[in-house]
């Protein structure tokens, strides 16, 4: 390889050692642009013409060349750090009066394997069984029998049931991880409601048959008749949920029976 291309390892956020051939004759711009975690360049040729952009965004890079290659200059090659290597026949790589630390050979690292600690065994899960069962409870003084599940000889009962007990509804959202509590009267319109919806589904057939064949009077008799509905539907709603907060006010037991199974009128 002679030329690293422009960006070629650009971001390469992991990089820290690299090491080139003595083919290398230039490097591009922006090259190892932002590899913060390059710490040393091996070259084992004649310096390259790199770009003064090639190792912008990285810091505290040491470069190693050798000691009889050309076009190096010291201490600093193109604002690097640079430091010969020295060959192993040359006596006076073991001088001690000598300060430049001759660096290994990139092909002689051998690093040393990292040792993995033993991870401490984790005992499985102890496996709960939740069985289904049949109980009963007391509500002013009314015995109500509702689905039960015992669990560890412990009986847990659903909380939407229990809601249905105390005039509470109960709607869960998986995504946030959490439940929600409202009273009786969010969901007592849901008796009147299905019954409106049906009568306006009923009636699209209708309206879409006599707009097709543009017979405009008979369709505007059927939306007269879908918006009466939808007035005496809303007003029978509403007047409902008004005798349920009654209820709730003068007389608790109704609810409770209204809202349970198996169980007998106050």
């Amino acid at each position: 390889m002679k030329v690293i291309g422009q960006s070629a390892f650009e971001f390469c956020n992991r990089l820290e050692t690299v090491t080139f051939g003595s083919g290398i004759q230039n490097i591009d711009s922006f090259a190892f642009n932002y590899c913060e975690m390059l710490e040393t360049l091996y070259f084992k040729g004649d310096a390259p013409t790199i770009d003064s952009s090639a190792f912008s965004g990285t810091s505290n890079i040491m470069v190693y060349y050798p000691e009889n290659a050309s076009g190096w200059t010291t201490p600093a090659w193109n604002g690097l750090a640079v430091q010969p290597m020295k060959s192993s026949g040359d006596s006076s790589a073991n001088d001690p009066k000598d300060d430049t630390t001759p660096a290994p050979d990139p092909d002689q690292l051998m690093p040393a394997p990292t040792p993995v600690p033993e991870q401490p065994s984790t005992p499985p899960p102890a496996i709960t069984t939740a069985k289904p069962t049949a109980s009963s409870v007391l509500v002013n003084g009314i015995s109500i029998s509702f689905d039960a599940y015992n669990i560890n000889d412990n009986n847990y009962f659903k909380l939407r049931d229990v809601g249905q007990l105390f005039n509470f509804g109960v709607t869960r959202d998986g995504n946030k991880n959490q439940i929600t509590i409202y009273d009786v009267l969010m969901y007592t319109k849901d008796l009147i409601e299905p019954t409106i919806f049906g009568l306006y589904g009923s009636l699209q057939p209708a309206v879409s048959y006599n707009y097709g064949r543009g017979n405009w009077k008979r369709t505007k008799v059927i939306e007269k008749w879908c918006f009466g509905a939808n007035v005496v539907g809303r007003a029978i709603a509403t007047a409902f949920v008004f005798l349920m907060f009654f209820l709730k006010i003068l007389k608790e037991k109704s609810l409770s029976y209204i809202y349970s199974k198996n169980s007998s009128p106050p």
